[in-house]
């Protein structure tokens, strides 16, 4: 028997690697830097981490540097889109304005993150418009920032959200976007409902093309109608599932819907004047 052990441990060996290898989840490994075409040991290989359960994509860009792209396919255990994003911002030390996207394939899937490529080059004088980017909830918790949109992205728009479920909570989110429309939103609520874990539903306005900073003052209640109130949030949930609305930019930086609310408000004010004023005439010379 101790003879024929010699034999039988390198059987026992294979098998024991072969098992652990088949476990692992297999996916795009590597990194790619363009303009350069810098590219780094990109390669479809096991994960590191034997509880690996999704393989993910990075892509980060600035606009300091026309084009620029850093690309990267590695492993993760858990699936968390904006915490992802924020260590991959912070391995770019020496650049500003970096804004960064993690994206996951299917839990367990092979090689889902092979899917996943840089975006195609754009023209280097394409104008970048300055937008508000950010979320918010219903009492103002949150990070909202100024920043230029990425390139490819001409729109910026505000979208206001509430879980689907109950519409008990509510959520306002600013950004960039490449057009504008229902299927935009549709988009803004997937990504929203991606990057705060829970259903939503949302209802959206976009500024013009290629105009600084048109989602300012699109807030709260430009998004939601009259009937949502705190009592009763549930309307909001079934009145504003993807409803889009294009908003311009005025003269005085505020929403074509603005103007229209304020000439309202205006008129409604010069009556009450008017008729404060002849009530006081009359009895001043008792008509």
């Amino acid at each position: 028997m101790h003879q024929s052990l010699p034999l039988f441990l390198p059987l026992f060996i294979f098998f024991v690697y072969t098992t652990d290898c088949l476990n692992g989840l297999n996916c795009q490994q590597g990194a790619e830097i363009k303009p350069n075409g810098q590219k780094f040991n990109n390669t479809d290989q096991k994960c590191p981490q034997k509880d690996a359960k999704y393989c993910v994509t990075s892509i980060c860009t600035t606009d300091e540097i026309p084009n620029y792209t850093n690309i990267a396919w590695f492993c993760d255990v858990i699936k968390n889109s904006e915490k992802c994003a924020d260590r991959r911002k912070e391995k770019f030390t020496g650049l500003k304005n970096i804004s960064c996207k993690c994206l996951y394939g299917e839990e367990g899937e092979e090689n889902g993150n092979a899917q996943f490529t840089p975006p195609p080059p754009v023209d280097p004088n394409e104008k970048a418009p300055t937008c508000k980017i950010g979320i918010i909830d219903e009492q103002r918790r949150g990070k909202v920032t100024k920043s230029f949109c990425p390139r490819g992205q001409h729109h910026c728009f505000a979208a206001s959200c509430v879980k689907e479920a109950d519409g008990q909570m509510m959520f306002v989110v600013w950004g960039c976007v490449k057009g504008y429309g229902g299927n935009v939103c549709a988009e803004v609520q997937a990504n929203a409902t991606r990057a705060l874990n829970t259903k939503l539903s949302c209802k959206c306005l976009f500024g013009d093309r290629d105009v600084h900073m048109t989602n300012e003052q699109m807030m709260m209640h430009h998004l939601f109608p009259p009937s949502a109130t705190a009592s009763n949030k549930s309307v909001a949930a079934t009145t504003t599932t993807q409803t889009t609305m294009k908003m311009t930019k005025t003269g005085t930086g505020n929403t074509g819907a603005e103007s229209v609310s304020v000439r309202s408000t205006i008129g409604k004010l010069s009556s009450v004047v008017l008729l404060t004023f002849a009530m006081v005439v009359a009895q001043r010379f008792e008509l």
